[in-house]
């Protein structure tokens, strides 16, 4: 079975239909590439914020904004796509506004 928690992390535990033991309980501790839930309110930029940043940086039109943690780091993930339909994604450290990558897709 599998389980959320309010922040949205997963936890598929494992049960011995006989007697009830739980039998293996793992929790999914990061996401890719080692991201995980940050709290809107736990943060010093707003999502408008780092839009702004990420578009200064960028061309494009907005088509995803991600909060979440890099390393350790609360960053938001801007995804930006140009007229010619290439994508950029900018990370923007979600305290001080600091550009952390400018990553454009390979075509």
């Amino acid at each position: 079975m599998e389980l959320v928690n309010s922040n949205g992390l997963e936890t598929e535990v494992t049960v011995n239909a006989n007697d009830g033991t739980v039998l293996e309980n793992e929790t999914e501790e990061q996401y890719e590439e080692n991201e995980e839930y940050v709290a809107p309110g736990n943060v010093g930029l707003s999502e408008q914020e780092a839009i702004d940043i990420a578009t200064a940086e960028a061309n494009g039109t907005v088509e995803e904004v991600e909060l979440e943690s890099e390393y350790g780091t609360p960053a938001y993930e801007v995804e930006l796509v140009n007229s010619n339909g290439l994508e950029t994604e900018v990370t923007v450290n979600a305290n001080d506004g600091t550009v952390l990558e400018i990553e454009t897709e390979d075509d």
